[in-house]
């Protein structure tokens, strides 16, 4: 088993998150998840402000100045409907005193976002774990390790930034920290909920069973509730790929 774990590390790797379509792809299928959520444009500026705190705390293992900014002064509109969901109080501080830190920690403890930078995916394992999944030779490299480490940092970021945004509206939407959970977690999916037996061999035997276990569901679900939205999505894709001109023919010699 070890040793097919470091061969679909392998794979994986050659698959995902080596290549820039593959960032892209990813970005706009959480995009498009979020957009099936309500998530705005104000979400996704709140939480660039959650993932600067985060940062620091990363960097400096202290909170600076997005880590100690009080959440009133640039979005009192979800304290608003905290209030409203009879929710006065969060990590032991009034919601008034809540800062983008506390936000941070929040959405990490919850496993709603990595922590200190590490893979969503890997959330469970531990170090030594990690690294007996194996690396590939990109990884390896003194000269194509700096990408190796940047692309794998554009994937988490981006999770990072998507699935924060998705917390933000659900907080909005409900007013509840668990709730706003599941509303990320449903879009986004859970790497927490897997059993044992899933993680530890059904993960390494079927490619991308975590997305597939939870998108699928998940899609069903939003066309059964919202039909409409899909089809929109989906017009708005073939509508995409109509407007790229199309090459000329050339003619034929003799014709």
């Amino acid at each position: 088993h070890a040793q097919f774990r470091k061969f679909n590390a392998w794979w994986k790797s050659h698959a995902t998150w080596m290549w820039p379509s593959f960032h892209i792809r990813n970005m706009y299928g959480a995009f498009l998840n979020n957009i099936l959520g309500g998530v705005d444009i104000k979400d996704y500026i709140m939480a660039g402000r959650i993932r600067f705190a985060a940062r620091e705390f990363e960097s400096a293992g202290k909170a600076g100045k997005w880590g100690n900014k009080l959440i009133r002064e640039t979005d009192p509109d979800m304290l608003e409907i905290m209030r409203m969901n009879g929710q006065f109080t969060m990590m032991g501080k009034d919601i008034e005193d809540l800062t983008y830190g506390d936000l941070a920690e929040m959405t990490s403890s919850m496993g709603v976002t990595s922590s200190n930078g590490q893979p969503l995916m890997d959330a469970r394992l531990s170090a030594s774990e990690t690294e007996r999944g194996g690396k590939v030779w990109i990884e390896k490299h003194k000269m194509t390790k700096p990408y190796a480490n940047f692309a794998k940092g554009v994937g988490t970021g981006t999770e990072n930034v998507m699935r924060a945004a998705a917390f933000v509206r659900g907080m909005k939407t409900y007013g509840t920290a668990p709730e706003a959970r599941v509303f990320t977690m449903l879009r986004h999916g859970d790497y927490a909920d897997l059993t044992d037996f899933e993680y530890g061999v059904v993960r390494d035997i079927i490619p991308f069973y975590k997305w597939m276990r939870t998108n699928t569901p998940f899609q069903i679900h939003q066309l059964l509730e919202s039909p409409g939205k899909l089809l929109a999505v989906q017009k708005a894709q073939t509508a995409r790929v109509a407007a790229i001109p199309s090459v000329p023919t050339l003619p034929r010699a003799g014709s």
